[in-house]
């Protein structure tokens, strides 16, 4: 068996960290139907989200705020 190495262990991306926070109550249609929303208004959404059990802590809702106010749904192959 080799040894996990922390080169090995990576941070799940902000894509991942949507899917598997958000999906639980959110078609994912919905979120990326949002992307875009000013960092604010995200920071917002998120706090509120924590609030109602999503699991995400402070520092996660500060990175995805940052990730759906600057990310176009059309990377995903998300329209309307």
């Amino acid at each position: 068996m080799l040894p996990i190495t922390m080169a090995m262990v990576t941070a799940p991306s902000e894509q991942s960290l949507v899917q598997a926070s958000c999906q639980s109550c959110h078609s994912l249609k919905k979120v990326y139907k949002k992307m875009g929303q000013n960092e604010t208004v995200w920071e917002n959404t998120l706090n509120r989200m924590q609030s109602k059990g999503s699991g995400l802590n402070t520092k996660q809702n500060t990175l995805l705020a940052t990730y759906l106010a600057t990310t176009d749904a059309k990377t995903f192959g998300l329209c309307n």
